[in-house]
């Protein structure tokens, strides 16, 4: 509740949200269960899918939004404050 979002804090929202999108809840999210999210960009998925069998497990996908955590810490000071948040996002869209 600081305004800030560390790695930690993020991989474990990340987490949730992979287990709250897996609708059928095999452990694996598919192209259209990853499109339920805002960033679900096939492409993306496509990029995130390492081993090609067309599901993101949870390994691969907390990896791509790790990136994606990366790509938000412009000061690489290992948290997101509201301004880069809000410029990644401005970048996304």
């Amino acid at each position: 509740k600081d305004g800030r979002i560390g790695r930690v804090e993020f991989l474990e929202r990340m987490k949730e949200a992979f287990f709250f999108i897996d609708n059928d809840k095999d452990g694996s999210m598919v192209v259209a269960e990853y499109q339920l999210i805002q960033v679900g960009d096939p492409r993306r998925f496509a990029a995130a899918d390492r081993n090609k069998d067309g599901k993101l497990s949870l390994d691969e996908f907390l990896k791509a939004v790790s990136a994606d955590f990366d790509e938000a810490d412009k000061n690489d000071d290992g948290v997101i404050d509201e301004e880069e948040m809000k410029a990644w996002m401005a970048r996304r869209s």
